[in-house]
């Protein structure tokens, strides 16, 4: 049986980011995960240290309809309806909002709800595999859900989550937050370091053991308890820990933090001055840590506030490592 949990953070709107997680599914198959190829062509971008095709190219935007937004975003066109969708790597399947996927004819098959992120049930349906643009290439969002959007959604005009690291079977995904950009290239893994140097050769690379499941996570720790999985989450702006990876951390006294998909409520409390330790060469500061009474797994999650101005690459095989640029 499958079961669909939503998470989500905040928004500046006072709402929350929404992410999906499903356990208990297998990944889905690589001939599922294909983009189709760029209506114009795919971009060759090559070199004699990086053989390699860019397959979509478009612009991360940090702004809505009613000013700045937390999390990246990609314009997208979906049967013919432009929307905005969130970009996340807290999510195991592409997200659409029920009124967008109604607005783009979308056949919804009723699926077992889910829960959010502060622990409340969420109705989610079935919609199969959706054709859509991203920057200009035909991409098939395979295994695709819809969800009832929090109202802020249509205000803003975002119309669902994409998970990035199901856009392609094999390429390498680039989330470039330095340059703004969303890349999926076709590169083989020798080189990947190489082209990686080549975009931004005055930042660190720093190669993590990837974490096997769906999401994108490496083991971590907040200094100076274990290491633990952790996930990266674009979709949230802030780095979060579960109270018990941290035992007797405490900061200010809880308060209300956010509000799930379905309007719950989440409460943590802020820990000033962590620092962070990723693999065995990068610690990062954490000027404000988010720790949570109770977080379903994984127990952590990196924020935008550790991911902003650095470049993720990676690719939909767990088994492939997380190539990450710090400054």
């Amino acid at each position: 049986m499958r079961q669909l949990r939503v998470s989500g953070s905040r928004s500046p709107h006072g709402g929350s980011v929404v992410a999906i997680l499903i356990a208990g599914c297998a990944t889905p198959p690589a001939s599922s995960l294909a983009v189709q190829g760029a209506s114009h062509g795919a971009t060759t971008e090559s070199s004699a240290n990086c053989p390699a095709r860019i397959l979509v190219e478009t612009p991360l935007s940090f702004d809505d309809a009613r000013g700045a937004w937390p999390a990246p975003m990609v314009r997208a066109r979906i049967r013919g309806v432009d929307t905005k969708l969130i970009v996340d790597t807290g999510a195991t399947t592409h997200v659409l909002t029920r009124d967008l996927a109604l607005r783009a004819g979308l056949t919804l098959a009723p699926s077992e709800p889910g829960t959010d992120h502060a622990g409340q049930p969420v109705e989610s349906w079935e919609v199969g595999k959706v054709a859509a643009q991203i920057g200009g290439s035909d991409v098939a969002l395979h295994g695709a859900v819809a969800i009832r959007g929090p109202a802020y959604f249509d205000a803003s005009g975002i119309g669902g989550i994409v998970s990035p690291q199901h856009l392609h079977a094999s390429a390498l995904v680039l989330l470039d937050f330095v340059d703004h950009r969303l890349s999926v290239v076709e590169v083989d893994a020798m080189y990947t370091a190489a082209c990686l140097r080549a975009r931004h050769p005055r930042l660190r690379l720093v190669s993590l053991q990837r974490e096997s499941g769906q999401l994108v996570m490496t083991r971590a720790a907040i200094d100076p308890f274990a290491a633990v999985p952790m996930m990266f989450n674009t979709g949230g702006p802030q780095t979060e820990v579960a109270a018990s990876i941290v035992p007797g951390l405490r900061g200010s006294a809880s308060t209300r933090v956010g509000r799930g998909a379905s309007g719950g409520s989440i409460h943590g409390e802020d820990v000033l001055g962590q620092h962070l330790r990723v693999g065995t060469a990068a610690v990062l500061a954490v000027p404000r840590l988010l720790v949570r009474p109770e977080m379903p797994e994984p127990r952590g999650m990196l924020g935008m506030d550790l991911i902003a101005e650095t470049v993720l690459a990676f690719r939909a095989d767990p088994a492939q490592p997380i190539e990450w640029l710090l400054p």
